[in-house]
């Protein structure tokens, strides 16, 4: 990807390789053979005080000249700085539908300082303001910040600058040199020397004009380095990449955001950027759709999964009941029957109180009452006892204190005649 920088209404270099080519404008589909970014250096500067984007672009209406373009960029809360072009050499680059991004150059040389490596000595680095937060607090407060003792008025002044982040960016392109001075990110001036003025002259004039006499200067070049330390000003060369020759194209790492558009341009970038902002709320609704659906989705099945649980729950809960209900039976029932009928006394009485035909075969209590089941002893027929009748039985269930009151009933099964007792139990007294 090449790229080039518009001098003035004529003059362009162009990048190739790790070279500068100087071509014209007339020379524009000759010089530009690839896809080209371009940063514009004849720009005019305002800085406007807004608190929208609509009232920025109401101020510049009034102020902008006829047939001119221009960008903008917040620096600060409600502060713009726009830059101006004319519209006519906008539409000249435009020609060439190799010209890609249209940018201004001051924008380009601010961000390619900030990414310039010193090349200078230690001692410059730390005077040009080019340590990192991280390295000032290894080597400490007094290498970066103040003066000391025996500090010269130079090294004062440039650091109050370095402290105000003022600074000038010197680009050497070609025969003309290009000149941006940057307080913050805020961009102050922005110029295009011709061959005949002087370097010297024109930085003092700006910097004094700027009220930033004393501020670091930075540039590619070692020779205009050391012209401008010959003359007293704190200038530092910095090293770029082999294949970028100046620090404004430095700054194309990645293309900025400010650009320079034509109206048609401008209106099929703004709908660009609705569809974008549409598209990019349509993904979010349908991320948040699917986010939704699936937390619906996961609450559904966790809610058959409690459902189930549940459900498994109360059929335990149920069996419990009923594990505990016919144990309560059992027991309250066996309570009530050691508290109504002493069992033993009661199968002791009717040992000896019935008749010696008569043998007790089974006992046994409920809630209701108590059942004892008698049949005949089993005894060789020439001495068997004689007959018993139910008077008898009933005489001696009489006797007997356990059984007092209960009926006599005879069973007769098929071999066997079986005598059952049946005593029920007293109702409770209110």
């Amino acid at each position: 990807m090449a790229k080039a920088i518009l001098l003035d209404n004529e003059r362009i270099v162009v990048t190739k390789g790790n070279k500068l080519v100087a071509g014209t404008m007339a020379e524009l589909e000759q010089v530009i053979t690839e896809p080209t970014d371009v940063g514009v250096v004849p720009t005019e500067l305002l800085r406007l005080v807004a608190t929208s984007e609509d009232g920025l672009h109401r101020q510049v209406s009034e102020r902008l000249p006829q047939g001119s373009v221009y960008c903008w960029e917040k620096v600060d809360t409600a502060v713009y700085q726009v830059f101006v072009m004319p519209e006519a050499m906008l539409q000249g680059l435009r020609t060439c539908k190799r010209v890609r991004a249209v940018v201004p150059y001051a924008i380009l040389a601010r961000e390619g300082q900030k990414a310039a490596l010193p090349a200078g000595t230690f001692s410059q680095i730390v005077t040009g303001g080019l340590i990192t937060r991280a390295g000032r607090a290894f080597l400490g407060p007094d290498s970066t910040e103040g003066p000391t003792v025996g500090t010269s008025a130079t090294s004062t002044t440039t650091t109050a600058a370095a402290k105000k982040n003022e600074v000038m960016v010197v680009d050497s392109l070609l025969d003309r040199f290009a000149i941006v001075a940057i307080q913050g990110t805020e961009i102050k001036a922005v110029r295009a020397l011709f061959p005949e003025d002087d370097l010297q002259r024109e930085v003092a004039i700006t910097l004094q004009g700027l009220n930033m006499p004393n501020c670091p200067i930075y540039t590619s070049a070692r020779k205009v380095a050391d012209l401008l330390s010959s003359g007293g000003r704190d200038a530092n060369a910095v090293r770029l990449p082999p294949d970028v020759p100046a620090i404004g194209l430095h700054g194309f790492r990645k293309v900025p955001a400010v650009q320079f558009y034509l109206a048609n341009e401008l209106a099929r970038e703004r709908r660009r950027q609705v569809r974008r902002r549409e598209l990019r709320s349509v993904t979010m609704m349908g991320v948040l759709l699917v986010v939704a659906v699936g937390l619906a989705g996961l609450a559904t099945a966790r809610r058959m999964v409690a459902e189930h649980e549940l459900a498994a729950l109360r059929q335990q809960q149920l069996q419990t009941s009923d594990q505990h209900s016919a144990l309560f039976r059992e027991r309250y029932a066996s309570l009530l029957t050691r508290r109504s009928f002493d069992l033993p006394q009661a199968w002791v009485e009717l040992e000896f109180m019935m008749p010696p035909q008569l043998a007790v075969q089974h006992v046994s209590a409920t809630p209701e009452g108590m059942v004892a089941i008698l049949a005949r002893r089993e005894t060789p027929i020439d001495q068997r006892d004689p007959p018993i009748t139910l008077k008898e039985i009933r005489a001696a269930v009489a006797r007997s204190g356990s059984w007092r009151g209960a009926t006599v009933s005879m069973i007769i099964e098929t071999q066997d005649f079986l005598y059952k007792l049946e005593k029920m139990r007293e109702p409770a007294s209110p």
